[in-house]
């Protein structure tokens, strides 16, 4: 759609709140918004005139479309554009997801005796996640100090579900075996009570409930359980002493500040509970394509929507469109007043500064590891001699046995990192037999023909492998009239080392490269060597995993399949009841019969064709290995 038609179209958007949806010419929807007056808000987008907004030239590059979703009220129109942002996945919304490079600790709240552990990844599973940390310090510490007081079970479910007899932590007195019965859920649950509250930064609330269950236990003579508390109760105390003192008052609240630079955003959330500052929450949008208005609505509809918890306040650099609306919904979650603040002195604004320091750290560890990823890509070309600097790698892996249920895998990486929504797998269509040469060529040629006309065309491709199968790759791009394109192979190979006074093996990884006779050894423990390494491995990995799932789909498939009046209700209702193909073999035509609820007749007809498949695998593995024996 032409930006007059557009802008013909929103002429009749309706003058109510709601949601914007803009769309790319494929249909996708790429931008989400939400706004007062959809009629104001959008057309403001394809006003004619250098207004100095952002989204103006990305409009008239990007945009062929807009749809819209009238709502009653600006709070509705919030809860709606998160709704959509979760749905459409949109391109150019700020989507908050958590910075994989801290760690959180995770309470398997969900579980009857939950357990506490540190992890990097945030799930929907039920449990309760605390962070993210800002160092792995913190987190440690942390988890040390409920580890030690609280007296957790530290057992995996595996073993929490397999143990005869409590562990050793229990004889040390940091955990209360409920894997064996020697605490009973009530009391545990008072427990995973405190740990949340220890967590949650609910320090003097737990400390005043800590010293009345030391009372009670020492009046009925249970010095042990007294000790117990006392414990807990220092060390909430020490934890209390560690913690920042923000603000006089004992009001929560929720610090956002904001640092862009070159197009991102970058956002640290302090944490105030009771006038303490108890952690902080870093995000990082490295391309921002809206203005800085919309997309601290976005954040704090994102930030709230996942059941955390509002504070009292919320401090802002700047306030967010429809700021009225936002406290009203806030304050509907809360169930009482919250109030947005963009705070201009005083503490509040201290603490904004706080947190603006805070988000230009982050935007500066995240560059400082931009700078590492392309100083690693600058080393693998110098070392490897390559034409460009491989922004983008793509690396081929083929898996099969014998030649059997062939596949072929590969993966992508664009600036050392992994492009999943990139990679593919390839079924072998064409060659017989255990071939890998001819594999990798059919791999490449199906491959590279689709990218020569479609795009994108790799700055690097590796196949696993050495001098043989570079020259597969190399023919293939002789045959395709591909030049330029860099290649190399990577094969993991013994060498032999002197250690001391004698010569050992170990294996090392040589990477090969066109028009040179001995392969190039990178020094160990080098950046470029470990992302080669990655990419390899994760090329396999990948390979291997869709090499299996064909091989296990085959062997449920097996005879039944192929048995007329099985379908796919019997034969499921068929190993849901015996487990295997082989179980379902050894029973009678009776237990066959009563199990899917099939004909007598078709039951006996079931397990002569499976035993007769049984025969014929039988006889073929003794063939098999007859002759694998007489080969020299």
């Amino acid at each position: 759609m032409a930006n007059e038609a557009l802008q013909e179209k929103v002429k009749n958007f309706p003058d109510k709140p709601g949601v914007y949806l803009m769309k790319s010419a494929r249909g996708k929807v790429i931008y989400v918004g939400k706004a007062k007056s959809l009629k104001k808000r959008v057309r403001a987008y394809f006003q004619t005139g250098d207004d100095g907004r952002v989204w103006s030239p990305f409009l008239s590059a990007h945009v062929a479309d807009v749809d819209f979703i009238v709502t009653d009220t600006e709070k509705e129109a919030i809860i709606l554009e998160d709704s959509a942002i979760k749905v459409h996945h949109p391109r150019y919304n700020i989507r908050l997801k958590d910075d994989k490079s801290f760690l959180r600790l995770k309470l398997t709240v969900q579980e009857d005796y939950p357990r506490l552990y540190i992890t990097r990844k945030v799930k929907r599973d039920g449990a309760l996640y605390f962070g993210p940390y800002s160092s792995a310090r913190a987190a440690r510490e942390t988890f040390r100090v409920v580890n030690n007081y609280f007296m957790l079970r530290k057992c995996s479910n595996k073993t929490f579900h397999s143990r005869e007899r409590p562990c050793i932590y229990y004889d040390m007195h940091k955990c209360l075996g409920p894997c064996c019965g020697n605490v009973d859920k009530e009391t545990y649950a008072g427990l995973v009570r405190n740990v949340i509250a220890f967590l949650q930064g609910k320090n003097e609330e737990l400390i005043d409930t800590l010293r009345e269950k030391m009372q009670e236990a020492s009046d009925r003579l249970d010095f042990e359980l007294a000790a117990r508390y006392r414990d807990q109760i220092r060390a909430v105390e020490k934890t209390i002493e560690r913690q920042k003192v923000a603000t006089a008052d004992e009001i929560d609240r929720d610090v956002f500040g904001i640092w862009q630079d070159n197009g991102s955003l970058d956002v640290s959330v302090l944490l105030v509970r009771k006038g303490k500052l108890v952690g902080s929450e870093p995000y990082h949008f490295p391309e921002l394509k809206v203005p800085v208005e919309e997309a601290v609505g976005s954040l704090l509809t994102q930030f709230y929507s996942a059941g955390r918890p509002a504070p009292k306040e919320v401090l802002l650099p700047l306030a967010p469109e429809n700021s009225e609306a936002f406290e009203q919904w806030l304050s509907d979650k809360k169930g009482e007043r919250v109030s947005i603040v963009v705070p201009q002195r005083g503490d509040k604004r201290r603490l904004l500064e706080m947190a603006e320091t805070n988000a230009r750290t982050v935007f500066e560890e995240h560059r400082r590891a931009a700078r590492a990823e392309t100083d690693v890509l600058e080393e693998l070309q110098h070392a490897l001699r390559l034409r460009a600097r491989p922004e983008r790698i793509e690396a081929f892996d083929i898996s099969n046995i014998s030649g059997d249920l062939a596949v072929g895998s590969m993966v992508v990486f664009e600036d050392g990192k992994p492009k999943k929504a990139d990679y593919r797998l390839f079924k072998i269509r064409t060659v017989e037999g255990a071939d890998d040469y001819a594999m990798m060529r059919e791999v490449l040629t199906r491959h590279l023909r689709r990218a020569a006309t479609e795009g994108p065309m790799p700055s690097l491709i590796i196949v696993d492998g050495g001098k043989g199968q570079l020259g597969v790759a190399l023919s293939v791009l002789e045959e395709m009239q591909i030049i330029d394109q860099d290649v190399i192979g990577i094969a993991k190979e013994k060498m032999r080392f002197r250690k001391k006074s004698e010569i050992v093996m170990k294996e090392a990884d040589k990477i090969y490269i066109p028009h040179r006779k001995d392969p190039i050894l990178l020094r160990p423990g080098s950046a470029s060597l470990h992302l080669l390494q990655h990419i390899r491995d994760e090329a396999h990995r990948f390979a291997i995993t869709y090499h299996k799932r064909l091989r296990s789909k085959r062997q449920t498939r097996s005879a039944l399949d192929e048995i007329k009046g099985i379908g796919p209700r019997r034969r499921s209702a068929l190993l849901k009841r015996f487990g295997s193909v082989q179980r379902i073999a050894e029973a009678t035509p009776g237990e066959i019969s009563s199990a899917a609820g099939i004909p007598l007749a078709l039951a006996e007809q079931v397990k002569l064709s499976l035993l007769n498949e049984n025969a014929v695998q039988a006889t073929g593995n003794r063939e098999e290995g007859t002759a694998s024996e007489s080969d020299p």
